[in-house]
């Protein structure tokens, strides 16, 4: 076929007949960037300055394996996988990720690494300890400024936004045992007043990048500060938890013994945690079904993590509500409407509220007692102690 000398051929605008090269291959498989809903007030969401990809990478070890664990908010339903956290870095994990957040999946990444294809999140399947982790769920501004200014502490890897001031806190870190990182980060959460169920080695933390449902509008979760990423941080550099990092404790008054605790707190499992954890989010003014899906997903290595986050949030809204003077019957008709979907809601709500009133008035009880002999400071903070202590495994 004869053809004019100035004419080429194929014609310069059918491209795809050219080979791509590599590189350019790869940013294209990583697709638009992350469209997100507009929210009330907003004409646009904020775009992360560093996004999970990148985080994933510079978080983990490329033979690491992690968590990915899914909460469904609609339903309170969670699921995880144990995955390479950096093919969760590839585009195509990153599109199944965006997809499942855009049908209201909250999305967590585990801090610890995982043993591949484990199908539980237990300390017993942990490989590597990658991240000292502080759960920042009031007075957000504040905490940072003390810990910005705490000169026996490095500087935090990320301080990632979860949602309005509320911040997860993470160090990289190397060298740590199980049991010297999570006393560690329960030191950590007394000094700083944090969340103090947020403290076990298996927790998981919000990825930035994506939408948090637990709020309506949702909140886009993003980081907002970064230190040197590559950094990893050693046990030495961090205070022991033995050494006090608080004010010295005062002495006990000569006029009589210091108060016993209700419990021997080497006997305080992590459920009795979760109970005051809830305790104390309830008295917040938060809502008990939000409560049971975030226990769910923190505890999903449990048989049931759905039934015991339900009867953990159950006893600790009854114990609130009965503090505040309410009508037992009325609270056993309430708490069987609201879990009508158990095999028999009536003899659930009534075992979980009998059981809340036998600890209300114990606590009640202890509390006029110790009011009686010292001062309103130390009865507060018996009474806390031992609400706190008590256990509530039905």
């Amino acid at each position: 076929m004869n053809q004019h000398p100035l004419v080429h051929w194929p014609p310069s605008n059918r491209r795809w007949l050219t080979p791509i090269p590599r590189s350019l291959r790869v940013k294209a498989m990583e697709g638009p960037p992350l469209r997100l809903p507009r929210s009330r007030g907003n004409r646009s969401m904020p775009r992360p300055s560093i996004g999970p990809a990148t985080l994933l990478r510079r978080s983990f070890a490329p033979t690491d394996h992690v968590a990915v664990v899914f909460l469904h908010r609609p339903t309170g339903r969670t699921w995880q996988r144990v995955l390479s956290a950096h093919a969760l870095a590839n585009a195509p994990q990153q599109r199944w990720l965006r997809a499942k957040n855009a049908s209201r999946h909250d999305v967590f990444v585990s801090l610890a690494t995982f043993t591949p294809g484990c199908q539980r999140r237990t300390k017993a399947h942990v490989v590597a300890l990658r991240h000292v982790f502080l759960d920042i769920d009031h007075a957000g501004n504040q905490v940072l400024q003390r810990l910005r200014s705490e000169p026996r502490l490095p500087a935090p890897t990320y301080i990632i936004e979860s949602s309005r001031g509320r911040f997860q806190v993470l160090w990289r870190v190397g060298g740590f045992t199980l049991s010297m990182l999570e006393a560690l980060q329960r030191h950590l959460a007394r000094h700083f007043g944090t969340d103090p169920a947020a403290t076990d080695a298996t927790r998981c933390f919000r990825l930035p990048g994506f939408l948090s449902h637990k709020y309506d509008p949702p909140c886009f979760v993003r980081v907002r500060a970064v230190a040197d990423p590559y950094r990893v941080a050693r046990p030495e550099e961090f205070p022991c938890p033995d050494a006090a990092m608080t004010d010295p404790a005062p002495v006990p008054s000569p006029r009589r013994p210091a108060p016993r605790p209700s419990l021997d707190l080497r006997t305080i499992t992590q459920s009795h945690r979760d109970w005051a954890w809830a305790r104390r989010r309830l008295e917040a003014g938060e809502h008990p079904e939000d409560l049971v899906g975030e226990l769910s997903l923190i505890r999903v290595s449990k048989p049931q993590p759905r039934d015991y986050a339900e009867r953990t949030v159950d006893r600790a809204w009854a114990v609130t509500q009965l503090g505040r003077g309410a009508d037992a019957l009325r609270l056993a008709g309430e708490l069987a409407a609201r879990r009508g979907y158990r095999a028999d809601p009536t003899a659930y709500a009534q075992h979980i509220v009998s059981r809340a009133a036998e600890l209300a008035l114990m606590i009640r009880g202890r509390t006029s007692a110790i009011a009686n002999e010292g001062d309103d400071e130390t009865t507060n903070a018996t009474a806390t102690m031992t609400l706190d202590a008590d256990p509530h495994e039905v």
